[in-house]
C-alpha cells in the first residue's frame, strides 16, 4: 500500500526502486512520513514537475531521508 501511495502521488516511471524502498521502510507504514517524504523531495528539487508530470533529479541522489 505504501508504494502505491508514493507512485500515485508522484506518477514517475523512472523512479528507483531502492529510493521507495527506503521511503516505506523508514516510513513504516505511516502514510503520513511517505507524503512529507515525497513533499520534501519536491521542495528541495529532488523531484521538479515538467511537461505534466514529475521527474527525478541528479538531487535525489543526494538525498538524505529524515527520521520519522
Amino acid at each position: 500500500m505504501s508504494e502505491t501511495l508514493i507512485n500515485n502521488m508522484l506518477k514517475i516511471k523512472k523512479l528507483k526502486h531502492v529510493v521507495v524502498d527506503q521511503v516505506v521502510q523508514r516510513a513504516d507504514g505511516n502514510p503520513f512520513f511517505i507524503e512529507e517524504v515525497v513533499r520534501s523531495f519536491i521542495d528541495h528539487g529532488a523531484v521538479v514537475q515538467r511537461a505534466g508530470g514529475f521527474e527525478v533529479t541528479e538531487k535525489l541522489e543526494r538525498w538524505s531521508f529524515p527520521i520519522p
